[in-house]
């Protein structure tokens, strides 16, 4: 939902100066008579875009956790299963080789959605700026120039990114955290493992 709202705001704010207007013609009357420019509009959006996304982190900032620690935990113990049933006991069969590499790969996929989701979500943050500083600028143009300034700044102060209460960010580098730290994990156990 968040992304969406995002998308439309970064479409509007391309239409807004996709052809060569006139400043005049950005402006909409509002019910007090004082005209708001279409990029105000577009960051009243972004920052109703923004007090969404804190509520959804907030909303589900404990089951993520939940859902993260329970992936660490399951791609630990399921590869050591491998691991001390090929090194130590060399009862592993292909069927619990199989069973538990499905069982990582899953794992792996639900941090990657985690993972992908967040990522989408500054990607899109991104672009906006972006978009927002592509705009043409006349030189006589300060009120324009002030506005993009200002969302500028908002953007830049607004934090967009989703995180667990403020331990890790929800992004690309979550999936190369985990496993690495699982694989880290891995290794200590299987080095003091009592043989």
């Amino acid at each position: 939902m968040v992304i969406a709202l995002l998308m439309k705001i970064e479409e509007q704010l391309k239409m807004m100066y996709a052809s060569s207007r006139n400043i005049s013609e950005c402006f909409t009357k509002s019910s007090t008579i004082v005209p708001i420019s279409d990029i105000c509009v577009m960051e009243m959006a972004f920052i109703k875009a923004c007090e969404v996304k804190q509520s959804i982190n907030k909303a589900f900032q404990a089951p993520i956790l939940a859902t993260a620690m329970q992936c660490f935990h399951s791609m630990v113990s399921e590869a050591y299963i491998i691991v001390h049933g090929a090194i130590e006991n060399r009862t592993l069969n292909t069927h619990e080789v199989v069973n538990c590499s499905v069982w990582i790969m899953y794992q792996i996929l639900k941090i990657y959605v985690l993972a992908y989701s967040g990522n989408l979500l500054k990607q899109k943050v991104f672009r906006i700026g972006q978009t927002l500083h592509n705009i043409p600028i006349q030189k006589k143009d300060m009120i324009t120039f002030l506005e993009v300034q200002h969302f500028s700044t908002l953007m830049t102060y607004h934090a967009t990114e989703l995180t667990v209460y403020g331990y890790f960010p929800l992004d690309a580098t979550l999936i190369f955290n985990m496993i690495a730290s699982a694989a880290m994990y891995l290794v200590i156990m299987v080095q003091f493992e009592k043989r």
